[in-house]
């Protein structure tokens, strides 16, 4: 790109790009690597250090933990280098991110700088806006008043978000937690999914759905069959949800309340296994051994 540019004559600028550390589990983990190369357990031991207020120690673990994430969808440290390097080999302008970050105290940025993994905050993109125009002017590209591009910061940020629309940014940060919740990242996208609540109000299924699947996952049954009744009741076809209720509740011993949930399922997705299968075992928790094993057989022909 920087050839490219050269020969072309393109003023071009480099970003050194960031990423979330805390807050932001790795998406693979490969266990047979070994305590020091499982992402997984250096994710976990960084954010021990941090807690501990061990912030050098969780630093560096916590980027172990990153360079190490077998789905690799955040950029390691040494593509984070090599822009770094070819800025300095070619003396071009560099905004360097996770220096800026660094500079206001998130030299280990988590939620408070990062939506998810890579994707900045309202605020997070300013502290990069603000980084582009200062090179800008470094680079003689646009024309700052006398006392910096700093003065104009203010105004700017006033009229962006003045253009923000709650409802927009809610269904946005929803369809975010929706995409970390299909990665079986429940916890962060049961976060997500409370900040669009806070927009969008507590009317939304697949928001209670989002934090079911949050406290599920966590074995909170009972708080998530709460979570699932919420959006089956706002959405009585919400197929999905009734299956996850009915999981919720044979999970958490409740057979009988778990039959109901069990037969909407089946109801809405009769070509589907998993459905009579959870309508079968369901059944045979209550005794009704012949209804379990129709059930059962049905998800076998289903799915042999």
């Amino acid at each position: 790109m920087a050839e490219l540019a050269r020969r072309h004559d393109v003023p071009l600028i480099l970003v050194a790009p960031a990423s979330s550390l805390a807050d932001c589990t790795p998406f693979q983990a490969d266990a047979a690597a070994g305590p020091e190369r499982d992402a997984d357990a250096l994710y976990a031991a960084g954010m021990a250090a941090l807690a501990d207020g061990r912030r050098d120690e969780a630093r560096r673990l916590l980027t172990a933990a990153r360079d190490q994430d077998v789905c690799a969808l955040r950029a390691p440290t040494e593509f984070v280098q090599a822009v770094r390097d070819v800025a300095a080999a070619r003396n071009l302008p560099l905004v360097d991110v996770p220096a800026l970050l660094a500079a206001r105290g998130a030299d280990v940025p988590g939620r408070d700088w990062f939506l998810d993994h890579v994707h900045p905050t309202v605020e997070g993109h300013g502290l990069i806006a603000e980084g582009l125009l200062a090179a800008l002017g470094r680079a003689g590209l646009v024309t700052l008043p006398a006392e910096g591009g700093a003065s104009a910061v203010p105004e700017a940020r006033a009229a962006i978000e003045a253009q923000i629309d709650p409802t927009f940014q809610g269904l946005a940060l929803k369809n975010l937690a929706k995409v970390l919740g299909w990665a079986g990242k429940h916890a962060e996208a049961a976060d997500l999914a409370r900040q669009s609540q806070a927009l969008l109000g507590s009317g939304d299924a697949e928001t209670h759905f989002l934090l079911g699947n949050a406290a599920r996952d966590a074995r909170r049954l009972d708080e998530a069959a709460a979570h699932y009744r919420d959006a089956v009741a706002l959405d009585d076809g919400y197929a999905e949800a009734w299956l996850n209720l009915g999981h919720a509740l044979a999970g958490a011993g409740r057979p009988d309340e778990a039959e109901h949930a069990a037969q909407r399922a089946v109801a809405l997705l009769p070509r589907l296994a998993a459905a009579h299968e959870l309508l079968g075992v369901v059944l045979r928790e209550r005794g009704r051994l012949p209804a379990a094993t129709d059930a059962l057989r049905r998800a076998l022909a289903l799915a042999p």
